[in-house]
């Protein structure tokens, strides 16, 4: 899957750490500013004030650059957001390590009021700006009938400090023709990698780990992880419900050969 998750056995991936994103942003900005003002300020001194003095030409000049790189920065800063909220590629290098962009797959484990716990697969689309996350998925049972469907209706915060990704969102029984209406919750997942990042590859985060809540509901708080297996819809449902699967499967023989290896310990 090239630079998606995959499900070979491995040490478990770390939590990631965080960095300011318009931060960064201004930095770009800055950096093509100071060229752009050196170029301005070589093509002005090329011209010959003759109504001012030597020194009232360089304030002349140093006027014309303040103007024209105030100008320039606030454009292209805007420019930067705008395209980079569009482009793929460009927002993948502003985000960097917050990158989230893609289709998910994963499970997650709860349990109700009466103590009966619950295995379900689950399928998530996140589409990401530089200022708001939008995420939609749908929950199956093991046998692929649909259980539920969601989406966060851009109520959703990446917190660049924690690396965590916060969000609200709505729910909808598809198994259940008693609950018609929308049910409001909360997720709160912390997203890692498998490789540290580095600027010349900037490898956007693989995995996510965290519970969720439907606040109305009698389940507990529900334990998932997930795995990002695409930037875009490239899958089938079919395809998508398997590598679903397969990731529980995998995670699943983690898990057991970790507890063997501390019982031996």
């Amino acid at each position: 899957m090239g630079d998606f998750c995959d499900f070979t056995l491995g040490k478990s991936p770390h939590i990631i750490g965080g960095f300011d994103m318009y931060k960064r942003i201004y930095t770009i900005s800055l950096s093509v500013t100071s060229i752009f003002v050196y170029v301005i300020w070589h093509l002005t001194s090329q011209i010959d004030v003759n109504f001012f003095n030597t020194l009232g030409q360089h304030i002349v000049r140093a006027f014309i650059n303040v103007i024209f790189a105030y100008g320039f920065f606030g454009a292209f800063t805007k420019l930067l957001v705008t395209v980079g909220s569009n482009h793929s590629g460009l927002k993948r290098l502003i985000l960097r390590s917050s990158y989230l962009e893609g289709v998910w797959v994963g499970y997650s484990y709860s349990s109700n009021s009466r103590g009966e716990k619950g295995l379900v697969f689950y399928i998530e689309q996140i589409r990401q700006t530089l200022d708001n996350v939008f995420i939609e998925g749908e929950t199956y049972y093991e046998n692929g009938k649909s259980k539920s469907t969601w989406n966060s209706d851009g109520l959703a915060k990446i917190d660049n400090t924690e690396y965590s990704l916060v969000y609200a969102f709505k729910t909808k029984r598809s198994d259940r023709s008693d609950q018609v209406d929308f049910r409001s919750g909360i997720a709160h997942f912390h997203f890692s990698q498998d490789k540290k990042f580095s600027w010349y590859h900037p490898k956007s985060p693989q995995r996510l780990r965290g519970y969720s809540r439907v606040l109305t509901s009698t389940e507990q708080e529900v334990i998932a992880k997930a795995c990002k297996v695409s930037e875009k819809n490239e899958f089938s449902r079919k395809e998508l419900f398997e590598k679903a699967k397969e990731f529980y499967k995998v995670e699943s023989i983690q898990l057991e050969s970790n507890l063997e290896t501390s019982n031996d310990d």
